[in-house]
């Protein structure tokens, strides 16, 4: 397991933020709400990895709020992020 955790601090230096800020939120796409198109489709693809469509929806319901809010803090709220990517073992090329 990779155990690094990316800490994002709102009151620190504002230049270092505004960059974490942006690339944690643009590769979440946290920086922009889904359409109602998009919300289905999502909804849909989770439903065809084996959620229920009541956990699908939950789910989405949840990334959106998450989404919402950071994007209404951004200057207040702090944000944590461990990727937990899975490190195999083996040769490296």
């Amino acid at each position: 397991m990779n155990d690094r955790v990316k800490f994002i601090n709102p009151h620190g230096n504002k230049e270092e933020h505004n960059k974490q800020f942006d690339a944690i939120t643009n590769a979440w796409q946290w920086n922009k709400q889904l359409s109602e198109n998009e919300r289905t489709d999502y909804i849909n693809s989770l439903i065809n990895r084996g959620l229920n469509e009541h956990e699908a929806e939950m789910y989405v319901n949840g990334e959106s709020k998450i989404s919402e809010y950071v994007m209404n803090n951004k200057y207040n709220a702090y944000i944590i992020q461990e990727p937990c990517i899975l490190i195999s073992y083996g040769r490296k090329f």
